[in-house]
Protein backbone atom coordinates (compact mmCIF):
# COMPACT_ATOMS: atom_id res chain seq x y z
CA UNK A 1 0.00 0.00 0.00
CA UNK A 2 2.49 2.41 0.55
CA UNK A 3 4.55 1.49 -2.42
CA UNK A 4 1.23 2.06 -4.31
CA UNK A 5 1.23 5.57 -2.85
CA UNK A 6 4.74 6.72 -3.17
CA UNK A 7 4.27 6.06 -7.23
CA UNK A 8 1.08 7.95 -7.23
CA UNK A 9 3.24 10.83 -5.98
CA UNK A 10 4.78 11.51 -9.24
CA UNK A 11 8.21 9.99 -7.93
CA UNK A 12 10.41 8.30 -10.64
CA UNK A 13 11.47 4.96 -9.81
CA UNK A 14 15.11 4.84 -9.28
CA UNK A 15 17.54 2.46 -10.44
CA UNK A 16 19.55 0.30 -8.34
CA UNK A 17 22.53 1.91 -9.93
CA UNK A 18 21.66 5.41 -9.57
CA UNK A 19 21.50 4.98 -6.03
CA UNK A 20 24.49 3.67 -5.86
CA UNK A 21 26.47 6.01 -7.67
CA UNK A 22 24.62 9.34 -6.23
CA UNK A 23 27.31 11.57 -4.73
CA UNK A 24 30.07 10.34 -6.37
CA UNK A 25 30.09 12.69 -9.62
CA UNK A 26 29.44 9.65 -11.86
CA UNK A 27 27.63 10.58 -15.30
CA UNK A 28 26.79 8.51 -17.82
CA UNK A 29 28.10 9.31 -21.15
CA UNK A 30 26.70 8.89 -24.50
CA UNK A 31 29.36 6.53 -26.97
CA UNK A 32 31.29 8.77 -29.44
CA UNK A 33 29.47 8.80 -32.52
CA UNK A 34 31.67 7.50 -35.56
CA UNK A 35 33.33 9.83 -37.86
CA UNK A 36 32.98 8.73 -41.82
CA UNK A 37 35.98 9.18 -43.87
CA UNK A 38 36.84 11.91 -45.36
CA UNK A 39 40.23 12.73 -47.76
CA UNK A 40 40.03 16.75 -47.22
CA UNK A 41 43.45 17.56 -46.18
CA UNK A 42 42.99 21.51 -45.74
CA UNK A 43 44.74 23.97 -47.88
CA UNK A 44 47.65 22.53 -49.07
CA UNK A 45 48.69 25.30 -51.75
CA UNK A 46 48.14 29.07 -52.47
CA UNK A 47 44.83 29.68 -54.49
CA UNK A 48 45.59 30.72 -57.81
CA UNK A 49 43.04 32.94 -59.48
CA UNK A 50 40.45 30.99 -61.09
CA UNK A 51 40.21 31.53 -64.83
CA UNK A 52 37.06 29.17 -65.23
CA UNK A 53 34.74 31.43 -63.94
CA UNK A 54 32.12 33.64 -66.47
CA UNK A 55 30.89 36.85 -65.78
CA UNK A 56 27.82 35.31 -62.97
CA UNK A 57 30.61 33.52 -61.13
CA UNK A 58 29.62 30.07 -62.49
CA UNK A 59 32.61 27.31 -63.40
CA UNK A 60 33.08 27.51 -67.46
CA UNK A 61 34.44 23.97 -68.14
CA UNK A 62 34.26 24.72 -71.95
CA UNK A 63 36.76 25.52 -74.50
CA UNK A 64 37.05 26.56 -78.10
CA UNK A 65 39.81 24.54 -79.40
CA UNK A 66 41.38 21.74 -78.85
CA UNK A 67 44.31 22.01 -76.07
CA UNK A 68 43.07 24.86 -74.48
CA UNK A 69 41.58 23.97 -71.38
CA UNK A 70 42.21 20.23 -69.46
CA UNK A 71 40.88 18.90 -66.46
CA UNK A 72 41.70 16.54 -64.08
CA UNK A 73 40.92 15.00 -60.62
CA UNK A 74 41.88 11.41 -58.51
CA UNK A 75 38.69 9.17 -58.02
CA UNK A 76 38.77 6.04 -55.84
CA UNK A 77 37.07 3.11 -56.93
CA UNK A 78 35.89 0.04 -54.55
CA UNK A 79 36.29 -3.41 -56.28
CA UNK A 80 36.12 -6.72 -55.34
CA UNK A 81 39.97 -7.19 -54.75
CA UNK A 82 40.57 -3.54 -52.85
CA UNK A 83 40.23 0.04 -53.63
CA UNK A 84 41.77 1.43 -56.64
CA UNK A 85 42.27 5.45 -57.73
CA UNK A 86 42.31 6.78 -61.29
CA UNK A 87 43.56 10.09 -61.94
CA UNK A 88 42.19 10.87 -65.86
CA UNK A 89 43.24 14.51 -67.52
CA UNK A 90 40.84 15.43 -70.43
CA UNK A 91 40.50 17.98 -73.48
CA UNK A 92 37.69 20.30 -72.25
CA UNK A 93 37.08 20.77 -76.02
CA UNK A 94 35.49 17.70 -76.80
CA UNK A 95 35.80 15.55 -73.47
CA UNK A 96 38.46 13.05 -74.66
CA UNK A 97 40.71 11.39 -72.24
CA UNK A 98 44.17 12.24 -72.97
CA UNK A 99 45.73 10.12 -70.71
CA UNK A 100 45.32 8.28 -67.01
CA UNK A 101 47.33 6.44 -64.82
CA UNK A 102 45.34 3.53 -62.09
CA UNK A 103 47.27 3.36 -58.57
CA UNK A 104 46.24 1.50 -55.36
CA UNK A 105 47.23 4.55 -53.63
CA UNK A 106 45.90 8.48 -54.37
CA UNK A 107 49.83 9.61 -54.30
CA UNK A 108 51.08 12.36 -56.00
CA UNK A 109 53.48 10.44 -58.52
CA UNK A 110 49.34 8.94 -59.63
CA UNK A 111 48.42 12.14 -60.04
CA UNK A 112 51.67 13.41 -61.48
CA UNK A 113 52.18 10.73 -64.14
CA UNK A 114 48.70 11.51 -65.85
CA UNK A 115 49.57 15.60 -67.17
CA UNK A 116 53.28 14.38 -68.06
CA UNK A 117 52.04 11.62 -70.37
CA UNK A 118 49.22 14.00 -71.91
CA UNK A 119 51.54 16.54 -73.29
CA UNK A 120 52.21 14.07 -76.18
CA UNK A 121 49.07 15.65 -77.41
CA UNK A 122 50.44 19.21 -77.62
CA UNK A 123 51.21 20.70 -80.69
CA UNK A 124 54.08 23.89 -81.48
CA UNK A 125 52.90 26.76 -79.50
CA UNK A 126 49.85 24.72 -77.38
CA UNK A 127 50.25 26.24 -74.16
CA UNK A 128 46.85 24.90 -71.94
CA UNK A 129 45.19 26.22 -68.90
CA UNK A 130 45.21 22.84 -66.55
CA UNK A 131 42.40 22.64 -63.83
CA UNK A 132 42.56 20.43 -60.79
CA UNK A 133 40.26 20.53 -57.56
CA UNK A 134 44.04 20.96 -55.76
CA UNK A 135 43.54 17.91 -53.46
CA UNK A 136 46.06 16.56 -51.49
CA UNK A 137 47.63 13.86 -54.00
CA UNK A 138 47.01 16.56 -56.82
CA UNK A 139 48.87 19.00 -55.02
CA UNK A 140 52.14 17.08 -54.07
CA UNK A 141 51.75 15.91 -50.52
CA UNK A 142 53.03 12.39 -49.86
CA UNK A 143 51.21 10.94 -46.78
Amino acid sequence: MRLQAHRRRGRRRRSGRSRHHEGEGLVARAAKKKRCYGSYEGEVSEAPPNLLRDEEGKHRFGADRPNELRITDVTEFRIPAGKVHLSPIADCFDGMPLSWSISTSPDAETANSSPIDACGWLNEGDRPTAHSDRGGAVAGRDG
